[in-house]
């Protein structure tokens, strides 16, 4: 029900201004960066308005324009003329999450990070998530899934928890969706991983790479709350461990490997924290760094992949073993100078440097990554993404004040109300951290943050997420200073008020706005 209450809000939303008729040939807008697709012309509400005239899906990209995996997929996928081809069978709808109404449409359909891609069959259900850093020949495969016998993934997933055996195609739909662009809440994580674990038990005996994928979803869902620094501790289950034993399987074999690479490629810290409490975690790590020394040479994958690849081999041996080879950090510093020395395109150099910053932190050497992302300023199109990254790199290396330099100025440069509000964000959570003595500074750049707020349906996905991640920092700022931040914490909810009055009661970005630092202010107790 809840998909035909979507669609039905789509048409109600598109009603207020007129989509292009179905008899019409459809607008086009060709965007720079990926001028091989057809982008459709008009709004999303308009696009699907079309797609149930048409009886057409919908293919819907989400992403920014200074995102180093958005230019990626961009340069290696959006360019190819299969995949060209593929998006012809949809309607291609580009959104730019610092677009107009962008935010609230991610909050429609639950799209939060950059990139995700999500096709949509005709009437409005989502059909498959389709996630970044694939081998790059699965994703024409995975647009012929999306469009073959379209079925919901979440409905097919429903069914195999309730005993349905899958098809080796439906497996395949299944193990392609991007699950892990999905946001989960905490409490119903071993739900999922239980869910996906039963889809993989449902898929045909001989379906043995769509089973390990499965399988390695679940395991990543599983293990992710142990990422957590004060969860750490917690004893892993018996599921988890069989899960560890396959994915380690799956690593020792070069053809399940090269089916699953991607899958293993986005696994979180906390596998790797789950793998640790391994009897034999040593030659689980062995066999792990050897998968990703296999796709960091493998021709299946773009370059940031590759680096990829080495940096998560890096923060494995971290996590699992408790240190880093000097040998393998000199290895990926050597191999992230070569490629940056071979490519001129920035926004590609972008990809290669962000995949690799994991892997240098690990191995204890922000100092490099500090050098190299500094010298790319020049370079860069977008230098505020970057002056993020040396904010963080400096306060890591222990030097409050540039970093804080570079968090305004990151801020200070960034452009459109979604992402001014995330750099802004940074930036007071870092004095917050570095100057919390400071209550002026903080509440003068905490206002200027939320004045970004100010404006029509900015509450929402990304925004929402960050407003509580303030909030909850503010909150600690006071609570560790016993109260005595209370007269700045209403002074900034008083701030924000003036924003949510403009909003309407009934929008749920109200009830976000009206949420933050609620219990200060006049007359009121902090919470």
């Amino acid at each position: 029900m809840k998909h035909f209450a979507l669609y039905a809000c789509m048409l109600v939303l598109a009603a207020c201004s007129k989509g292009p008729d179905a008899g019409d040939a459809l607008p086009v807008h060709r965007h720079a960066d990926s001028p091989g697709i057809a982008w459709y012309g008009g709004t999303v509400q308009q696009a699907f308005v079309s797609a149930a005239k048409l009886k057409r899906p919908v293919f819907l990209y989400w992403g920014a324009s200074w995102c180093p995996p958005c230019q990626q997929l961009k340069s290696t996928v959006f360019s190819r003329p299969g995949f060209i081809e593929k998006t012809k069978l949809f309607i291609p709808v580009y959104l730019d999450g610092d677009e107009e109404a962008a935010q609230k449409v991610g909050e429609t359909f639950r799209v939060t990070g950059y990139p995700t891609l999500v096709a949509f069959d005709p009437v409005g259900h989502e059909v498959m998530r389709i996630a970044g850093g694939m081998d790059l020949s699965q994703y024409g495969n995975v647009l012929d899934l999306a469009l073959d016998h379209i079925e919901p993934a979440q409905g097919l997933l429903d069914a195999a928890v309730g005993g349905k055996r899958l098809s080796a195609k439906q497996c395949e739909r299944l193990a392609l969706n991007a699950w892990s662009l999905e946001e989960v809440p905490e409490a119903e994580l071993a739900t999922k991983a239980s869910a996906l674990e039963s889809a993989a038990g449902a898929c045909p005996v001989e379906a043995t790479a769509m089973k390990d994928r499965l399988t390695i979803a679940g395991m990543d869902f599983r293990a992710k709350k142990l990422a957590d620094p004060q969860a750490q501790g917690a004893k892993i289950d018996s599921r988890l461990v069989e899960d560890l034993v396959l994915a380690r399987a799956a690593l020792d074999d070069d053809a399940r490997l090269m089916a699953t690479g991607d899958a293993l490629l986005g696994v979180g810290q906390g596998v790797f924290v789950a793998a640790h409490q391994l009897p034999d975690a040593g030659a689980w790590l062995h066999s792990f760094e050897r998968g990703m020394e296999k796709i960091s040479v493998s021709d299946r994958y773009a370059t940031a992949d590759k680096l990829l690849a080495l940096s998560q081999g890096l923060l494995a041996q971290k996590l699992v073993a408790g240190r880093v080879r000097d040998s393998d950090a000199a290895d990926l510093i050597a191999r992230l100078k070569q490629e940056l020395a071979k490519e001129s395109i920035a926004f590609i150099r972008s990809g290669i440097i962000d995949s690799s910053l994991n892997g240098l932190d690990a191995s204890g050497h922000n100092d490099v990554a500090y050098d190299i992302v500094k010298a790319e300023l020049g370079r860069s199109p977008n230098p505020f993404y970057w002056k993020g990254d040396l904010g963080d790199l400096a306060e890591a290396l222990g030097r409050k004040q540039e970093a804080l330099d570079w968090y305004q100025q990151a801020f200070n440069e960034s452009k459109g109300s979604a992402t001014r509000f995330q750099w802004g964000f940074n930036y007071a959570t870092a004095l917050i951290r570095i100057r919390p003595e400071d209550p002026a500074a903080i509440v003068a750049v905490t206002t200027a943050v939320l004045s970004e707020l100010d404006g029509s349906d900015r509450i929402y996905r990304r925004a929402r997420l960050r407003l509580e991640g303030l909030d909850k920092a503010l909150r600690k700022w006071d609570l560790q200073a016993k109260g005595k931040n209370a007269a700045a914490l209403s002074q900034l909810r008083s701030h924000l008020q003036g924003i949510c009055s403009k909003i309407p009661a009934e929008e749920t970005a109200r009830a976000s706005c009206d949420a933050f630092l609620s219990g200060y202010g006049p007359g009121a107790r902090p919470s």
